[in-house]
């Protein structure tokens, strides 16, 4: 019986999974096209690393490792970035081997628009739905939120300048 509970979750994960795949996919198809991108004149791989810089600066380590691509990789990315002159490079103050980024102010305001933009798609998104759709997603939203905060790892102790 404990095999069938089980399998059970594991369906409906996969389904909620699956669910939300589509749903990004529709997302960046319908509302994130090409030319939208090109209005930030940036890639989605760039937009992911600044949206992901907005939180304040990271090692380029770390960098590489929340956006799953190799650290070469994150490098080039960060090389176009500071060529836009989006994002900055600068040593750990403590460690001098170790290669920090930041968004420069302009790279700010990039993160502040990209952040907007999504905002007003799901603003459109909710307001399609009835009251008590928008309730049940809030109340899933909650539920995701409370998850990720017992999942998220303690923050990292170090300087972030």
């Amino acid at each position: 019986m404990a095999v069938t509970a089980a399998s059970e979750r594991t369906a409906l994960v996969g389904q909620a999974l699956e669910g939300m795949g589509q749903l990004v996919r529709v997302f960046h198809r319908n509302f994130h096209a090409p030319h939208e991108l090109e209005l930030f004149e940036l890639t989605m791989p760039q937009c992911r690393a600044v949206l992901f810089l907005a939180d304040g600066p990271a090692p380029m380590t770390k960098l590489a490792g929340g956006l799953g691509v190799s650290l070469p990789s994150a490098t080039g990315l960060v090389d176009r970035l500071v060529d836009k002159e989006l994002v900055a490079r600068f040593e750990d103050a403590a460690d001098r081997r170790i290669v920090k980024c930041r968004l420069t102010p302009a790279g700010a305001t990039m993160a502040e628009g990209l952040y907007e933009a999504d905002v007003a798609v799901l603003r459109e998104l909710l307001n399609a739905l009835s009251e008590r759709d928008v309730a049940t997603v809030l109340s899933a939203i909650d539920l995701l939120l409370g998850a990720a905060r017992q999942a998220a790892p303690p923050p990292d102790p170090s300087p972030s300048a």
